[in-house]
């Protein structure tokens, strides 16, 4: 089973550009949905989420989250970099 998330609709107006009103298609059964599985970065409905796994999934999110690592260890970096040269 799939644990998801429901795509918060303030939190899109925030954003701008319609979003809001915009829904993914569920990776499995192709219908509208406001759902995702936030770790793999994929739009999936409530009811696929009840009999699909995770490991069915394409992992997107593993991109995002290499970027972050990234961001995180550079930002380790130039604080240290400061904090010598301070």
């Amino acid at each position: 089973m799939a644990i998801i998330e429901h795509e918060d609709k303030e939190v899109l107006k925030k954003w701008g550009m319609g979003l809001e009103s915009i829904l993914e298609h569920c990776h499995f059964c192709r219908k509208p949905t406001p759902y995702w599985h936030t770790n793999t970065n994929n739009p999936v409905c409530q009811e696929c989420a009840k009999t699909h796994r995770v490991s069915e999934l394409p992992d997107y999110g593993q991109r995002v989250r290499a970027m972050k690592r990234k961001e995180r260890a550079n930002a380790g970096i130039n604080r240290s970099r400061e904090a010598a040269s301070g």
